[in-house]
């Protein structure tokens, strides 16, 4: 066991310890390419790192907001709100609690509240209900269209209030009472009357039944009061010296990590050469020129190498770049379509390293192999020693009984020998 086995069993340790360390690596590896993600030119969503733009507003008559900043350009926007949207609001005459029967003049089992709202009709059975239970069929049946309550208006008084859903001249109420008097039709209970925002954006009218509008490139503008504002919009260019940092880092520490695996005397790594091929396939990207006419380095913005290969990041050369020319950065890292730039190069490589058939599944394929021929190996000579320990206590055993049968012959002999000497 000592001389077959026990090798067996520490190689398998170290593919354990193998296994281990290259997960590591290629967690390493995802950090990076975590990084290098915006600036791909294929990014999810389009925007890359030199698309994000940031925004200053003057005025408070309306808010801005967009999901995706990748359609927003360059430039300032001037909106004048005219007149906001609203809904249509009815009160009903006052009562003195929500659990008031409602009072129905006529008191047939047809009396109704009908409504008209946005091309649909609603009608409400108020027979035998309270103002409260009214309240609630109006909120449950209109599908949204409609909302209702019984509010508290004075110390002892309370009122039926029934609101358009949403806001718009499409969204006017038309209220019929049948058999019954809430007061809905006098005029002072007309709370507030349903219109559409008026607005003019960059010279542009609109009228519509909504506060927000969505213009091209995404970005809603919605009004909150009359009156003029602007927004301007410029590209962000302050994140990308941080990301930078963070990529050097990252970069590094993998760079740190693979060195160690490869070099180190106690390393438990079979492979060495395939991770010193992932490194120095990254180093060929970024060696590399780029630029529609191969004039764009990454050594002429502030990176370097060291004697040891680790990257080196020199930010004021790099903060002066992104002031003076941040096109050309964006040549270098994002490129284009006919000739990708560096970040691109470097997403679409880190991608596949552990994809199907990349350097880092094949890695890991091939130690998953090793370990199942150690296995295998381990069983069928635990194997052959169990049947090599059973045939020598067969043989012991058969040995014990030739020696037990010799005794007794022997015992017998001895017997004889002392009877015929006596």
């Amino acid at each position: 066991m000592e001389a077959y086995v026990d090798p067996l069993e520490k190689d398998l340790e170290e593919i354990v310890e193998e296994e281990i360390l290259i997960d590591e690596i290629e967690a390493k590896t995802l950090e990076l390419l975590e990084v290098i993600k915006p600036f791909d030119l294929y990014v999810s969503g389009g925007q890359t790192a030199f698309d994000e733009v940031y925004a200053t507003t003057t005025g408070s008559s309306v808010s801005f907001d967009a999901a995706d900043t990748s359609g927003l350009t360059e430039g300032t926007m001037t909106v004048d709100i005219q007149q906001l949207a609203t809904k249509d609001v009815y009160q009903s005459n006052k009562i003195t609690g929500e659990s008031d029967v409602i009072m129905n003049t006529g008191q047939n089992d047809g009396d109704n509240l009908t409504i008209d709202v946005d091309g649909e009709t609603f009608v409400f059975e108020t027979v035998g209900l309270t103002y409260d239970e009214l309240a609630q069929n109006i909120a449950s049946q209109s599908a949204g269209k409609l909302t209702a309550s019984v509010e508290q208006v004075g110390d002892d008084e309370f009122r039926l209030v029934i609101k358009s859903g949403d806001t718009g001249l499409a969204n006017s109420l038309n209220i019929t009472q049948n058999g019954v008097d809430f007061g809905l039709d006098d005029v002072a209970n007309h709370m507030l009357s349903a219109q559409n925002m008026k607005a003019t954006i960059d010279g542009i009218d609109y009228d519509v039944s909504s506060n927000t509008i969505t213009t091209q490139g995404g970005l809603n503008v919605t009004g909150v009061s009359t009156g003029e504002s602007t927004i301007t919009f410029q590209k962000d260019y302050t994140s990308l010296t941080d990301s930078m940092f963070e990529f050097t880092a990252k970069y590094n520490e993998l760079v740190d990590m693979v060195n160690d695996a490869i070099y180190l005397d106690e390393s438990p790594v079979e492979d060495k050469s395939s991770l010193k091929m992932m490194i120095d396939g990254m180093k060929d990207i970024m060696f590399g020129s780029y630029g529609l006419e191969d004039e764009e380095s990454l050594f002429n913005y502030g990176f370097t190498f060291d004697e040891n290969g680790y990257l080196i990041f020199d930010s004021t050369t790099f903060s002066q770049a992104v002031a003076d020319n941040p096109e050309d950065l964006e040549e270098l890292f994002v490129g284009y379509a006919e000739k990708e730039g560096m970040g691109t190069r470097l997403k679409t490589y880190l991608d596949d390293l552990d994809g199907y058939e990349g350097l880092l599944f094949n890695y890991e394929e091939s130690m998953s192999e090793r370990k199942t021929e150690l296995e295998e190996e381990k069983e069928k000579t635990v194997e052959s020693i169990d049947e090599k320990y059973a045939y020598m206590q067969l043989q012991f055993a058969e040995t014990t009984a030739l020696i037990t049968q010799m005794e007794a012959e022997f015992a017998g002999l001895q017997s004889m020998i002392e009877s015929s000497a006596s």
